[in-house]
């Protein structure tokens, strides 16, 4: 052979190897690209769930402490001499009507706020782009249309707000056609909003109920005991499945601030109401006239016509302090350490869920991401004391209002708070599928297209079983969390 004809052969042999490693190289760049796509668009969408939820919370905060200065509104109007007696009955039913509409106003409000961050976080990463237009997200629309629908035809007038349901219908209208770009994930809407008690309605057991899902969840959801809960060891009958309604028609549906309006004579609510009432005045308003004394002689402690607002201290009113997370004997989960004042509260929050769909290069199916996040006011009174202590008398929620702390203008700034600790009981209602899911429990059905359904019948089939036997054959300090950590445990807040 030539040396000319061996050179061809030796050209002919390497051009294959050449043409692969070209096709590796390029493989290799469109997956490091897709990376760089996909971590970049997770990176904005967090940016953005985390704007929506501070949005969200800094008007609920604000709400709160609109709430508040009204209650102080009526103080003052009731100790008002030199008002004739009808017009201090007309302010006061004035101050009265206004609070009634920002507990609706202003969490919708945070609503609009909330898409607004979606809408301008999305125009500031995509400035580079002709079309920076956000697409409304059909699902979450859907929830608040049916919410806006239901408020207009089922929320009855009051004295004070005729138009009531109208009005909040509207509200929520004006939103729907700015276009939905954010879920509220702790909604709790007064079209039907609702959970239960038994661990279906836990979000987290469906992951856990997986094959070879998370089982460490059921030790959590069952006070760290490593075994089944009573309610995940059997199948459920219809009166276990008993739902609730967490929605008021005294708070809006999305980020509501969950406080109530009582007509109570505050003397009944604490014996010493004048000196409190007499603290808070000194305290926020500062200016003198107005003295235990003279707010006893006005009869406002003993006069019940009028309504104050207090935070609801229902058992899903949400409200109570931080740190009395219900422990028992066997499942202790104590809290580590000592909550600051300002933060000792458990309350109103707002959790956000955004979605996007994110494309790849390498694949031709587009990846639809969900984030979610939370935030909460926060906020103590003026002498150091937490929100709630204001006639809460060793605050307890309970039924009834006898302890329910009254809304004060206490609220000073945002944080960004663990999902966790909005529960997780209250969590996933901008997931439509999650909602849907809901209705097949309340009515203890089952549904062919409902993962969550199908999810359940793997379960009462030998899914209960096989977790069973997971705790038998993995140790609980190996594989559990042990309690103080900091993890999640059944919704309760992060302990610390």
């Amino acid at each position: 052979m030539t040396s000319r004809a061996a050179s061809k052969s030796r050209q002919g042999q390497t051009l294959p190897v050449v043409v692969w490693m070209v096709a590796i190289v390029v493989v290799l760049l469109v997956v490091v690209f897709d990376i760089f796509l996909s971590a970049r668009a997770k990176m904005h969408l967090a940016n953005t769930g985390d704007a929506a939820a501070l949005a969200a919370a800094r008007w609920q905060g604000t709400t709160l402490n609109l709430i508040g200065d009204l209650n102080l509104a009526h103080l003052a109007a009731a100790c008002d001499e030199t008002l004739l007696a009808t017009d201090r009955t007309n302010v006061i039913h004035g101050i009265n009507a206004l609070a009634e509409r920002l507990a609706f106003a202003g969490p919708v409000m945070g609503l609009y706020a909330a898409n607004e961050a979606v809408r301008l976080n999305h125009e500031a990463n995509v400035a580079r782009r002709n079309d920076r237009t956000i697409p409304s997200d059909s699902g979450l629309a859907e929830i608040l249309r049916h919410e806006s629908d239901y408020a207009r035809a089922e929320i009855p007038p009051t004295s004070s707000w005729p138009t009531k349901g109208g009005d909040y219908a509207d509200m929520l209208q004006s939103i729907l056609n700015a276009g939905v770009f954010v879920g509220a994930d702790n909604a709790r809407l007064i079209s039907g909003g609702a959970t239960g008690d038994h661990i279906y309605y836990a979000r987290g057991f469906y992951d856990a109920a997986a094959p070879n899902g998370p089982r460490q969840w059921l030790c959590r959801y069952n006070r760290n005991r490593h075994r089944l809960s009573e309610d995940a060891a059997r199948n459920p009958t219809a009166d276990d499945l008993k739902a609730y309604g967490l929605g008021s028609i005294q708070n809006s549906g999305f980020f509501g601030v969950n406080v109530e309006a009582h007509h109570v004579a505050l003397a009944s609510v604490a014996p010493d109401a004048e000196h409190v009432l007499e603290h808070l005045w000194h305290a926020y308003v500062g200016q003198p006239g107005v003295d235990a004394q003279r707010i006893r002689d006005s009869g406002l402690p003993f006069n019940a016509h009028f309504a104050w607002f207090f935070l609801s201290p229902s058992p899903y009113g949400l409200w109570r302090k931080w740190h009395e997370i219900d422990n028992d004997s066997e499942g202790l989960q104590p809290l580590v350490g000592t909550v600051r004042a300002e933060y000792d509260v458990y309350g109103a929050m707002a959790a956000t869920r955004v979605r996007r769909s994110i494309a790849t290069l390498a694949s031709p199916v587009t990846n639809v991401v969900d984030w979610m996040a939370a935030a909460k006011a926060f906020g103590n009174l003026p002498w150091g004391a937490r929100v709630t202590d204001v006639f809460s008398n060793g605050w307890e929620p309970r039924d009834s209002f006898d302890h329910a702390p009254l809304v004060t203008p206490a609220y000073s700034f945002v944080r960004l708070v663990p999902l966790g600790g909005v529960g997780e009981a209250n969590l996933y209602k901008a997931d439509p599928d999650w909602g849907n899911h809901l209705d097949h429990l309340r009515t203890n059905t089952r549904a062919l297209g409902c993962r969550y359904c199908n999810r359940l019948n793997e379960w009462e089939n030998g899914g209960r079983e096989e977790a069973a036997r997971w705790f038998t054959t993995h140790a609980h300090d190996e594989y559990c969390d042990p309690p103080g950590k900091g993890e999640r445990h059944d919704g309760d807040p992060f302990n610390g």
